[in-house]
């Protein structure tokens, strides 16, 4: 059964309700120099740990969300903000998504980063200093840093 993405973004609001809002010790304030280069270490070096969390996450439920530690959070953020730039982009093409929204997170989130979700974190971070390629809707991303 083919959906829109509404269903998608209903369920990532509810899963950001349930995030810790502390900011992350590991990371100095963001706009500080350093910063994504910083923010880039501690997702190489929580990379593998987050993946299995946000698996069981979204095998359990949203409410499995709320053990996250601050780092864990900040940096799940960023996987949303990627998988949210995939789904915007398919549904401006009118690309129907097959799956369930948890099956598309547990595909983008869990089973493509380190292959590619990464690399766009990466280059979003050393790159281009955190600032959003320049045709992603600016209006979206602000609401999720």
């Amino acid at each position: 059964m083919k959906q829109d993405y509404g269903d998608l973004f209903d369920l990532l609001d509810e899963i950001e309700r349930q995030l810790p809002k502390t900011w992350p010790p590991e990371l100095p304030p963001a706009g500080t120099p350093g910063f994504w280069e910083a923010a880039t270490r501690q997702e190489f070096a929580h990379r593998a740990t987050l993946t299995e969390k946000i698996r069981l996450a979204l095998i359990d439920g949203p409410q499995f969300f709320s053990t996250f530690s601050p780092i864990e959070a900040w940096l799940y953020q960023r996987r949303m903000e990627w998988a949210m730039q995939l789904a915007l982009e398919a549904s401006s093409r009118k690309i129907s998504c097959s799956d369930s929204p948890r099956a598309f997170l547990m595909n983008v989130m869990v089973d493509h980063w380190s292959e590619e979700g990464a690399l766009a974190f990466w280059n979003h971070a050393i790159e281009r200093d955190g600032k959003p390629h320049p045709e992603a809707d600016e209006d979206i991303l602000k609401t999720m840093s």
